[in-house]
């Protein structure tokens, strides 16, 4: 089946990713320039602790701009600050001056926000309170200022609040975009068993008017039968009549696990053009081929999958087009825009899509896929099944 994290919410993952690391760079940088005017009063362990921040911050863009998925890295981020609170009077040289912030306060606020929107349930509320609370011991003691308990109070019901916002907002998000590819999801296994039932009863009608005309040639041969050579035309017509009932209207064929693939391809046709208006579909050769069902629903998902890819992806000025060509024992089905193309890798989260849902699925059932595509010159998918 199609992958349950796709379309929307890869979007929406991407989206949040890139912009919560700019935001959460911009914040590291002040946070290491205070770090900086900081300096005389700390020792080469801080030194270690600040190196490793920076490197987290700057795993987490790196992350978040190349697949679009830098959850891991949250989750680093809020840890490794909560490791720099509970071990800061470690990283001072000497006596820290009153009332002066340590330079990880301006560390703490995203901290929080990655606890919230890194870890999920208890265990990010439970970071999120810890946090703000750590802070509040630190603040208090001499090694953090000596700051009154209200203003340290004052300062973590800020960052919780804050983040808690931030993080309720995400994780909104986050269910909308799960909740859209679910009904994606729905829509095109419904299409698919549309199609399967479409066909079938394409097939059923068929042989039922074959039959019917084959009764009336039996019934109009028998009473027009004037002699001995007239009855045995007649009764051949009807034993070949009763053999089409026989063989066409059976229970098994009503259950058959095929599907004529003319009734599939314009069932699906009309499916992409019913969400896709804009997609140019063509149909060739697909007389006299049946299609296995688990076949059919692999190639409806993963031709729907290929089509919203090249719809929303392509650009605002491609063209998008779909063929289905019938083989003497199998399909040929391509996917192909003119737009903008990409740098495909199989090992990249932001393009699991592709990777699951295309090509995995496809694998799965014995269908071969193909991706041809390159930044600028446009995109096609094709998808190949022959029986064996």
């Amino acid at each position: 089946m199609i992958s349950a994290r796709s379309f929307a919410t890869q979007t929406t993952e991407r989206l949040v990713s890139r912009i919560y690391s700019l935001a959460c760079t911009v914040s590291a940088l002040e946070a290491l320039y205070h770090a900086w005017s900081q300096r005389l009063l700390l020792n080469t362990q801080s030194a270690m602790a600040i190196m490793a921040f920076a490197l987290v911050i700057a795993a987490m863009f790196v992350t978040a701009w190349r697949t679009g998925d830098a959850r891991f890295w949250y989750r680093v981020h809020s840890i490794i600050v909560l490791v720099l609170i509970e071990t800061w009077r470690f990283q001072l040289s000497g006596d820290w001056p009153q009332n002066q912030q340590p330079w990880v306060w301006w560390a703490l606020g995203n901290a929080a926000i990655s606890a919230g929107i890194g870890f999920s349930g208890v265990l990010a509320t439970g970071l999120q309170l810890l946090l703000p609370g750590l802070w509040v011991l630190l603040a208090t003691s001499p090694s953090g200022g000596s700051e009154t308990l209200r203003r340290s109070l004052e300062d973590a019901a800020y960052v919780f609040l804050l983040s808690a916002s931030l993080s309720a907002i995400v994780w909104a998000l986050r269910n909308r975009a799960r909740l859209v590819d679910s009904i994606h999801l729905r829509t095109v296994t419904a299409a698919a068993e549309k199609n399967r039932v479409d066909a079938l009863e394409k097939e059923r009608i068929a042989a039922e008017t074959l039959v019917h005309n084959q009764v009336l040639a039996a019934i109009e041969a028998a009473l027009a039968a004037e002699s001995n050579s007239d009855w045995n035309v007649a009764s051949v017509t009807a034993k070949e009549a009763v053999a089409s009932i026989q063989e066409r209207l059976t229970l098994d064929d009503l259950k058959s696990p095929n599907a004529p693939l003319q009734g599939w391809a314009e069932n699906l046709q009309q499916t992409i053009w019913a969400h896709y208006p804009s997609v140019d579909v063509e149909t060739i050769e697909l007389e006299n081929l049946w299609i296995p069902n688990e076949i059919a629903l692999a190639l409806t998902e993963s031709t729907m999958q290929a089509v919203d890819n090249s719809v929303r992806h392509a650009g605002p000025r491609a063209n998008t087009r779909m063929k289905i060509e019938g083989l003497r024992a199998g399909v040929k089905v391509v996917v192909a825009d003119n737009g903008r193309g990409f740098r495909f890798h199989r090992d990249t989260r932001g393009q699991v899509g592709i990777q699951r849902s295309i090509i995995e699925r496809c694998k799965s059932v014995g269908v071969k896929s193909y991706l041809d595509t390159k930044p600028g010159a446009g995109c096609r998918v094709i998808l190949h099944w022959v029986q064996s």
